[in-house]
């Protein structure tokens, strides 16, 4: 993956840290028929993670290429 998109991710890494569901910073969907995954676009990247609330976690599902993300 090139420099730019890691260098993204880590920065929307840290700021998950802070909500869960940035959607005003990020292009960010909740995926249907899910209860608590999301999917972030970033450029050709699309991260798809959990948000488990009575946790206070977020578990990173995949980190992938537009084409092959939801596969």
């Amino acid at each position: 993956m090139p420099d730019h998109y890691k260098k993204r991710i880590k920065e929307l890494l840290i700021v998950l840290e802070n909500d869960a569901v940035p959607a005003k910073s990020y292009d960010t969907l909740k995926l249907e028929s899910t209860d608590n995954w999301y999917r972030i676009r970033i450029g050709d990247v699309r991260m798809v993670y959990e948000v488990m609330w009575n946790l206070q976690q977020i578990e990173v599902m995949k980190i992938e290429w537009r084409g092959r993300s939801y596969k």
